[in-house]
Parts: C-alpha cells; sequence; structure tokens
C-alpha cells in the first residue's frame, strides 16, 4: 500500500523531465508559460498546449494540472501551459 501512495505523489513531480519557462509579448499584452519536454527523446516530440478558463489561476493550475503532464511527458508527449 505504501507504494501506491509513493507511484501518485510522483505524479505531482516534474523534476525528472526539462521545464522551462517562456514569455511571447505582443502589442497589448504578455503571455508567460511553461514547456515540459519528455527526456530520452530525439525528434521534437507532439506538444499539447494548455489553455486555462477564465479567472486567475497558476499557470499548472494549483497543481491539479500536474497528473497530467507527468502522463502526458510518460508517453513521450510534451505540453505547454
Amino acid at each position: 500500500m505504501g507504494y501506491q501512495v509513493w507511484v501518485v505523489l510522483g505524479d505531482f513531480d516534474l523534476s525528472e523531465h526539462q521545464v522551462t519557462d517562456h514569455r511571447f509579448t505582443t502589442k497589448d499584452a504578455m503571455l508567460t508559460g511553461s514547456l515540459a519536454l519528455p527526456q530520452g527523446i530525439d525528434a521534437p516530440p507532439p506538444i499539447l498546449v494548455i489553455v486555462h478558463g477564465d479567472g486567475p489561476q497558476t499557470r499548472w493550475s494549483d497543481d491539479g494540472y500536474l497528473p497530467l503532464v507527468s502522463a502526458l511527458l510518460d508517453h513521450g508527449i510534451g505540453s505547454f501551459s
């Protein structure tokens, strides 16, 4: 049972993966986000762009998106949030 807890907690840890912050500026706004890329991929991976709804949120939706991002990374898919 203890092993299962550690597996679930690992879904919230992106330290094994390359995560970089990026900024895009337009005339009227600046958008920032994080690009998470899977490790050990030679070719550029497919990337899923996560777009939040309205209202204040962190780029990981207060860590709620981390299990999704971890699952994508484990399958060789990057994400930008």
